[in-house]
């Protein structure tokens, strides 16, 4: 009940139009529109998948109600997917418990210790997946640089590797 309450709270962030969001969208300028916008348009077409989802990604819980505070998110669709994003999360949390409970009745230690081995095993896992992603893409972007780019893809979201479009530099480069 308290997660759905904090929910609520931080849903009533800076407004779009409003006096705090236009300040911030002065200092941070053309980037923060062009992410706002972005955030706004994957929240509308994914919407409550994406709440729901983020409420297992640890700080998740709150970007995504910031977000949506920012974004101006319908209130009665954030609830509703708030609100079957909790009962999920609490059944979940519950269930592992109680299996938990079950299969280290007798020896808690070893539970913890699986436990805690588990995420350190994830946790590197995914250090080691999130630094060969930045190796690839610094290698793409270097790589695009040294074939005659202006090094600035990157920027324009036009370079190699970025996903978007064709490369606009002429063939042979």
């Amino acid at each position: 009940m308290a997660a759905a309450l904090q929910h609520q709270q931080a849903r009533l962030a800076p407004k779009p139009g409003g006096l705090s969001f236009r300040l911030l969208t002065r200092l941070a300028g053309r980037p923060l529109a062009r992410r706002r916008a972005w955030a706004e348009r994957s929240l509308y077409r994914f919407g409550a998948r994406i709440i729901v989802g983020c409420r297992f990604i640890p700080g998740g819980r709150t970007a995504i109600t910031l977000t949506c505070g920012l974004v101006g998110y319908p209130r009665r669709r954030f609830i509703a997917a708030t609100g079957f994003a909790a009962v999920i999360w609490a059944s979940y949390a519950f269930f592992i418990g109680r299996l938990g409970g079950k299969a280290f009745e007798d020896r808690p230690w070893a539970g913890l210790l699986l436990a805690l081995g588990l995420t350190i095993v994830i946790s590197v896992l995914i250090e080691a997946a999130r630094r060969a992603w930045i190796w690839r893409r610094s290698r793409q972007e270097r790589t695009g640089t040294q074939e005659g780019g202006t090094g600035d893809e990157r920027h324009t979201g036009m370079g190699v590797g970025s996903g978007r479009g064709r490369d606009p530099r002429p063939a042979g480069h």
